[in-house]
């Protein structure tokens, strides 16, 4: 990752378009861009990026919600989920395979949130708690293959994101 002042400056303005998302947002629960949008980032501005990108905004809404053991949930799991679809969306570019990644992997987020709220909660409830979000992850996941399809067109067209796909 080459950072120019260039990428440094969309990475800020990218993580505080998604944290002000968040709030607007919020009386819809699991209903965001975030994930879509981070994963549209792994394909027109790199992994590193994207990644980064979580990182600060996973942080900044801490920094404005509180900070808890779930962040670290959150920061692994964005993580493993970004770098699984860069390696899977590098097998198939057709947006429909990347599609089936987009809608699958919101789960395994979920699963790696739930891992680490046992530390809050106790392994007893691990099934309970896994189960009781799977309603979630398939709110997050057909969230996130929405917004995908549609800001994916877009982020095609943005000048900013030229040159740096890996399609």
């Amino acid at each position: 990752m080459r950072l120019t002042t260039k990428k440094i400056t969309l990475m800020a303005m990218l993580t505080a378009l998604l944290v002000t998302m968040q709030y607007v947002l919020a009386p819809f629960p699991n209903i965001k861009p975030l994930t879509a949008i981070l994963m549209l980032l792994v394909l027109f501005l790199g992994r590193t990026e994207a990644v980064v990108v979580s990182i600060l905004t996973i942080l900044l809404n801490g920094l404005l919600n509180g900070f808890g053991i779930w962040i670290l949930g959150q920061i692994i799991g964005y993580v493993v989920i970004l770098y699984l679809f860069s390696w899977l969306s590098r097998l198939s570019q057709s947006t429909l395979i990347q599609s089936i990644f987009v809608t699958l992997l919101p789960f395994l987020y979920g699963l790696i949130n739930t891992i680490f709220m046992l530390g809050l909660f106790g392994h007893q409830t691990f099934i309970a708690l896994w189960l009781a979000g799977l309603p979630f992850d398939g709110v997050h996941a057909l969230s996130t293959l929405c917004f995908f399809i549609l800001l994916k067109p877009i982020f095609q067209k943005l000048p900013f994101f030229q040159g740096n796909s890996i399609q």
